[in-house]
Formats: C-alpha cells, sequence, structure tokens
C-alpha cells in the first residue's frame, strides 16, 4: 500500500511563530542526540521547547512529520555545503586530471573528518539519504564533463560514473598503511587513466593499466 504524504509544513510568518518553531527544532535535535529516534515524545519535546503541545500540533501532525521536516532541512544544508566544497577545490578552466585529483582528494578528507562523515555514508541512511549521494555523484559528473573534450572513454557519462564508484569503494576498504597523500595520487591515476589519456598538463596522472596500482 502506498503512504500517502504529508502536506510541506508552511514557513510561519510572525516572528514569534518563527521563534517557536525555532525552538521546536532545536530541541528536537538536542533529544535525537540524547535519547535516539525511537525514545523521543511529543511531550519531551514541547516541554524542553517550553511550549505547548497545541503549538505544536499547530505546526505538525505528528513527530513524524516534524522528523521528516528537520530531516528535510538537514539534506538541504547538506547538499549546499557539499556544492561549496566541491567548488572551491575545482577551479575554472582547471584539466581534467586536476578536476579528478582535487575531487579525490576531497573524498579522502570527507571519509577522515568526523564532521564530514555524515556525507560519506548518505547512500546507505534513509529518507533523502540516497538522494543526497545522486547529488553528490551528479555534483561530480558535471564537474568533470565540463573537460569531456578531454575524456577518450568511448561513454564518458559511464566511465565517470563507475570511477567515481571505484574511489568510494576504495575509500570503504581502504588499504592499511596507507597515508592520504599517496592514496590520493594512486586513485587519482587509476580514474584519469580510466578514463584515457589526455591532455599532457595532468601531472603525475600518466596513462597506467587500470588495475596496475593494485598489484
Amino acid at each position: 500500500m502506498m503512504a500517502t504524504q504529508s502536506p510541506p509544513v508552511r514557513p510561519p510568518v510572525q516572528a514569534r511563530s518563527r521563534r517557536t518553531l525555532s525552538r521546536i527544532l532545536d530541541a528536537t535535535t538536542a533529544l535525537l542526540a540524547e535519547k535516539g529516534r525511537e525514545a523521543l515524545t511529543v511531550q519531551d519535546i514541547v516541554a524542553r521547547a517550553k511550549t505547548s503541545v497545541g503549538s505544536f500540533y499547530a505546526r505538525f501532525s505528528g513527530k513524524e512529520e516534524l522528523l521528516a521536516y528537520l530531516e528535510q532541512g538537514v539534506w538541504t544544508r547538506a547538499r549546499g555545503e557539499w556544492d561549496d566544497a566541491l567548488g572551491s577545490r575545482v577551479g575554472e578552466g582547471s584539466s581534467l586530471g586536476e578536476r579528478i585529483r582535487a575531487i579525490v582528494a576531497l573524498l579522502v578528507e570527507v571519509h577522515q573528518d568526523e564532521a564530514l562523515k555524515h556525507w560519506s555514508s548518505a547512500a546507505s541512511d534513509a529518507g533523502d539519504g540516497p538522494e543526497f549521494a545522486r547529488h553528490m555523484r551528479d555534483a561530480v559528473a558535471r564537474a568533470l564533463l565540463e573537460c569531456r573534450t578531454h575524456i577518450r572513454h568511448s561513454d564518458p557519462e559511464r566511465a565517470i560514473e563507475l570511477g567515481y564508484a571505484a574511489v568510494r569503494g576504495a575509500l570503504r576498504e581502504r588499504p592499511e598503511r596507507w597515508e592520504d597523500g599517496p592514496l590520493t595520487e594512486e586513485l587519482t591515476r587509476l580514474w584519469r587513466s580510466y578514463l584515457g589519456p589526455g591532455e599532457s598538463d595532468d601531472r603525475g596522472a600518466a596513462a597506467v593499466d587500470y588495475f596496475q596500482v593494485w598489484t
């Protein structure tokens, strides 16, 4: 049976209502960290937010609608953060090899930085997690396809998709004793060589056999 989707929550217009909603969201975020989703109750939320049950139900039909609203906001912020991070690494006019290196370095950082690990685990999360994972992949593809003329693979889109998956998989199964710098360079070579030898300014991205780096 297909679940019906709740109507979107309208942003409050009055300043007092905005403050009440902000307190509800802040209280929910704090309680989720303390108690988890299953133990969370509306009574807990309104007590922490110092508001009334009536104020809560004037905005949300129940706990699940509140959590869906909160999660949507989290993923919206995450998409903006990812786009900003990617844009800051991939310079306009940079070569394909430079773009791949910058993207790989960012993915390595994501897997190492505790504050960013919600990005790296997005593909397996519920809710909008898979959508966010697609957003990450699609943003990377757009950045690399700007250098389409330097990609020698017969199907650039699929080659980029598979290369991205290979890098993500290698980071999840990261070999022992590999430091970030050498790992970034080898994964860059792997992905770059799979796309095909290209422009001469791809430093360190000379053509190699796709699986040579693992042997």
